[in-house]
C-alpha cells in the first residue's frame, strides 16, 4: 500500500497524471506580444497604457534572440512615437536620441530619425527638423518613410 501511494505521489508531483502542476504559471509572453499590445493600445489613442508597456519591454536586457531583439528595439523608438503623441516632445527626443545613440546599426534608425525630425517640427523649430527628414530620404530602403520625409521637406519649402 504505502508503495502503491507513493508511486501515485509521485506521479502526481511530476505531472504524469494529466492535471495541470499546482502553482504553475502560464508560460512568459514573448517580447514580439508585449509589443503587440503596446501598439494596440497606442493605435487606439491610449498612450499613457502604451508608454507603460513600452517601458516594461525596453527596461530589460536585451535579448539573444533575433525577432526578440528586433522586437526590443521597435518597442524602444514605439516609446518615443507614444511620448511624442502624447505631447511630451522633450522625453520623446531623449528616447529617440539615447536608441539612436546606443543602437546605430538598428533597422529602426530611420524611424528614430523620422520621429525626431516631427519633434522638432511640432515644437516650431522647422529648421532643426530638415536635417532629421533629409536623412531619411537618403537610407536604404527606399519605402513609405522615405516618401514621407520627402514630403515633409516639400511642405517645409526645402
Amino acid at each position: 500500500m504505502h508503495t502503491e501511494l507513493s508511486s501515485e505521489m509521485d506521479s502526481f508531483l511530476h505531472g504524469d497524471d494529466g492535471f495541470a502542476s499546482v502553482g504553475s504559471t502560464a508560460p512568459e509572453k514573448s517580447i514580439t506580444a508585449i509589443l503587440d499590445e503596446g501598439k494596440d493600445a497606442q493605435s487606439a489613442g491610449d498612450y499613457s497604457r502604451a508608454i507603460q508597456v513600452f517601458t516594461d519591454i525596453t527596461e530589460g536586457p536585451a535579448p539573444s534572440d533575433p525577432l526578440e531583439l528586433e522586437a526590443w528595439e521597435e518597442a524602444h523608438v514605439q516609446k518615443g512615437n507614444a511620448l511624442f503623441q502624447s505631447g511630451n516632445l522633450k522625453e520623446a527626443l531623449t528616447e529617440l536620441t539615447m536608441f539612436m545613440k546606443n543602437y546605430p546599426q538598428s533597422k529602426f534608425v530611420k524611424n528614430a530619425l523620422m520621429y525626431s525630425g516631427s519633434i522638432f517640427e511640432k515644437a516650431g523649430s522647422k529648421d532643426k527638423a530638415i536635417p532629421y527628414y533629409r536623412k531619411v530620404t537618403t537610407m536604404p530602403p527606399r519605402d513609405d518613410l522615405t516618401s514621407w520625409a520627402a514630403n515633409r521637406l516639400k511642405a517645409l519649402g526645402v
